[in-house]
């Protein structure tokens, strides 16, 4: 099978995945099909609640993850989240503390040999209100060899 150089993340299915909605909804799943993250708009993408996670295997065929993370404008006023990409049970990134009206944060991290990528979202410590929150346009690359 021919893998592509380049996978939206949406077509994978997770093999584990928890929270509200079953952790994530896939854009065409959603009640309004876009993302709005500090009033910009985006078409493509995966929206959760802020303690959701999604696992999903790779047979450490990819080599980076890109994506840009933000919570919702449709979060309540004093949401905020925190963005965990995992390989292996291995944090390889972290996002700041992310509040409603914040710019998303891009992710662009290696993650060439892992098996395992976990995409997990936490509510701060400092929030009592869980956001709904956005990864956009996440995607999966390998190396042209």
């Amino acid at each position: 099978a021919l893998v592509p150089d380049e996978l939206p993340l949406m077509e994978l299915t997770p093999t584990r995945a928890n929270g509200n909605w079953s952790g994530y909804e896939i854009e065409g799943l959603l009640a309004s099909p876009s993302f709005l993250i500090a009033g910009q708009r985006h078409d493509h993408g995966l929206n959760a609640f802020a303690g959701s996670e999604s696992e999903y295997e790779l047979h450490g065929i990819y080599d980076r993850f890109t994506a840009l993370v933000g919570v919702d404008d449709r979060a309540e006023d004093q949401a905020a989240a925190e963005f965990i990409l995992l390989g292996d049970g291995r944090e390889l990134w972290r996002s700041s503390q992310l509040a409603r009206g914040s710019l998303p944060e891009a992710i662009n991290v290696c993650i060439t040999g892992v098996q395992h990528l976990t995409l997990k979202t936490a509510t701060p410590e400092s929030s009592s209100k869980p956001a709904q929150v956005d990864w956009i346009n996440p995607k999966l690359a390998k190396s042209k060899n």
